[in-house]
């Protein structure tokens, strides 16, 4: 390679250098430069660090909390034992968090059956005031909540400062419900969505209709109630021809079904007039329509009740019901 080469060789290599640093370097790249075309050897350039890096401390984790092998009781109406095959990814996640928290904080967490839905709050009652509370938290149905409020028995939830009260995950109405002054006695998560019409596609197809038929009905605007009544004649069936009826259309829930028609009408139970004052509003023209709708469709034989108080899924896992509706 001559030198005339090697010194344009450098020059590219040296102002890549020069558009990539700037400022001093061109002094460096000068001197590369000259190297290579006289021959002589340049001293290299020194360089100097000028940016001294402090190291910054952290300040060490405080030690999880240990409650000693504490036995964490919540009272309710029903056992809740953890069981050996999950049915959901959710039901994975929340006993793995569970146990995560039992192992870090070192306490067990029990759901027990200590008593029924309308006799919880007088257990509440007397063991704390005897000085024994039967649990550490009660679940509380919402007709005593209010009761429990005052008791002057609960502990300010509001004075947590692991506890975030605005947390979307917990119901704000049920909290407000809650508060007197600036304490909080109690919260409630939400649930799931209930006030639904769960459906069943296999028998939507074998009544001749598209699985996705709901679906395309609210989707359009079209779900209204002649498609409904229309949808309840196709999947209510006599399957043998000995003339009873083998799948029906809905499960019914008379309280329910009342509501979903009176407010799909934009039909209330109260208002609200222009001075503010509430009033009874079921005798209104839409309330009325909706009421004398329901008292038509249940002349039919498209509904079915169940037999016990939570036999309405039992019917739609069965496939003797096409479509359930939430209570």
């Amino acid at each position: 390679m001559n030198k005339k080469f090697r010194a344009l060789l450098m020059l590219v290599l040296a102002t890549t250098a020069l558009t990539a640093c700037g400022g001093d370097e061109a002094t460096t790249a000068d001197a590369e430069i000259k190297t290579e075309v006289t021959g002589e050897k340049a001293s290299e350039p020194e360089v100097t660090a000028t940016n001294e890096v402090e190291a910054v401390e952290k300040e060490p984790e405080a030690p999880p909390r240990d409650l000693g092998g504490l036995e964490v009781i919540i009272a309710q109406w029903a056992d809740v034992v953890e069981p050996e095959i999950k049915a959901s990814s959710q039901e994975e996640a929340t006993w793995e968090f569970r146990h995560e928290m039992m192992d870090k904080h070192n306490f067990t967490l029990s759901q027990k059956a200590l008593g029924l839905y309308d006799t919880l709050l007088e257990l509440l009652s007397t063991s704390s005031m005897a000085g024994e509370p039967a649990a550490h938290m009660f679940r509380i149905h919402a007709n005593f909540a209010l009761a429990a409020r005052d008791s002057g028995l609960l502990y300010d939830l509001a004075t947590l400062d692991s506890l975030d009260l605005s947390d979307p995950k917990w119901s704000q109405t049920l909290i407000k419900q809650m508060t007197v002054g600036d304490s909080v006695y109690g919260v409630s998560m939400f649930g799931r969505p209930s006030k639904v019409i769960f459906f069943n596609k296999r028998l939507f197809e074998e009544a001749g209709m598209d699985p996705d038929y709901l679906y395309d009905l609210q989707a359009s605007g079209e779900w209204t109630w002649d498609k409904f009544i229309e949808v309840s004649a196709k999947l209510t069936r006599d399957t043998d021809n000995d003339g009873v009826n083998d799948i029906y259309a809905i499960n019914m829930s008379h309280g329910t079904f009342g509501n979903a028609a009176i407010f799909s009408n934009n039909g209330s139970y109260m208002d609200i007039d222009e001075n503010g004052q509430y009033y009874y509003d079921l005798p209104s023209p839409e309330s009325m329509e909706a009421i004398e709708w329901c008292s038509d469709y249940w002349q039919t034989d498209y509904d079915l009740a169940p037999e016990h108080w939570n036999g309405h899924r039992e019917l739609f896992y069965s496939g003797t019901i096409g479509m359930y509706l939430g209570i």
